[in-house]
């Protein structure tokens, strides 16, 4: 079994979070999804011309789901390690991690509507 210790460089702390990223990213198929979603909002956008304060903000709404999809993540393995079995407040921390996910889902949309129907509708109006 390996000894925890505290990160000796910014390179061993530097690992540590990039190691959680690709951990996250192999085992969470909505994150994988996020990621994609976010991928694709920020090409339109490119393409539709939105501003470079739009932009921005697509970039902040998408980080905020995808941060608080890896915190909800997190918190899952420490309460699966903590208690494996069921237990009914592990299961409200679960929804309400999940639920501050859904939230941060639902800003992030409506931010990007908000920012991408303007343009979309110009560009649809000049065909």
């Amino acid at each position: 079994m390996e000894d925890w210790t505290k990160s000796e460089s910014f390179f061993d702390a530097f690992s540590h979070a990039f190691n959680g990223v690709v951990l996250a990213l192999k085992t969470e198929l909505n994150l994988r999804r996020q990621l994609l979603i976010m991928f694709i909002v920020l090409i339109s956008a490119f393409f539709l011309g939105v501003s470079l304060n739009g932009l921005v903000l697509l970039i902040l709404a998408s980080a905020v789901v995808v941060v608080s999809e890896m915190f909800n993540t997190a918190l899952e393995y420490i309460e699966d390690v903590i208690h494996p079995e069921y237990h009914d407040a592990l299961k409200r921390s679960k929804d309400a991690s999940a639920g501050a996910v859904l939230i941060a889902s639902i800003v992030a949309i409506a931010v990007g509507l908000l920012i991408l129907i303007p343009p979309l509708m110009e560009a649809l109006y000049n065909i």
